[in-house]
Order: structure tokens, then sequence, then C-alpha cells
């Protein structure tokens, strides 16, 4: 059943993990482990919000492009960003 949680990159899909949790606990009768996918479920819906504090120049921006897995922040040796919207 692994497998089905994989998406096309090899990245494990979290969303179908769940889905594949709740619906073996509903297979099962499983009411209570039922509830908390469907719970965890709606949890992925919702947005992140984060914030990044730190001193100048400790690698905020670098963290951000990390996290994101893009290039969204500008990075350099001298300070390159006050904020981020």
């Amino acid at each position: 059943m692994r497998a089905l949680w994989l998406g096309a990159d090899g990245e494990v899909d979290l969303a179908a993990a769940i889905d594949g949790v709740e619906a073996f606990a509903r297979r099962h009768d499983l009411v209570e482990a039922s509830l908390a996918a469907g719970r965890l479920r709606d949890e992925l819906d919702r947005p992140l919000l984060l914030a990044v504090l730190g001193e100048f120049n400790a690698g905020k921006s670098t963290f951000i492009n990390a996290f994101v897995g893009a290039d969204v922040a500008p990075t350099g040796i001298v300070p390159t960003t006050a904020t981020l919207n």
C-alpha cells in the first residue's frame, strides 16, 4: 500500500497516505482513528503561516529558499532583504 502514497517524484503524497489510513479505519470500524485522520486531512488545506526572525545576514533567506524548495528570497554576502511579504 505504501507505493500508492508515492507521488511521481518519489515523494510521499501525505494527503493520499492520510486518505488511506482513513479508509482503512472506516473499513475496520475504527471510529476514533477515522475521525482523527479526517481532522488531519482538513489541516492539510489550511495555509501555513511562518515567521522567520534573526540577526542581519544570518541565513534567513537561505532557510526560506530551502524550506520552499525554490529561490523566492534573494541571498547574498551583504544583507539583501529587510522584509519579505
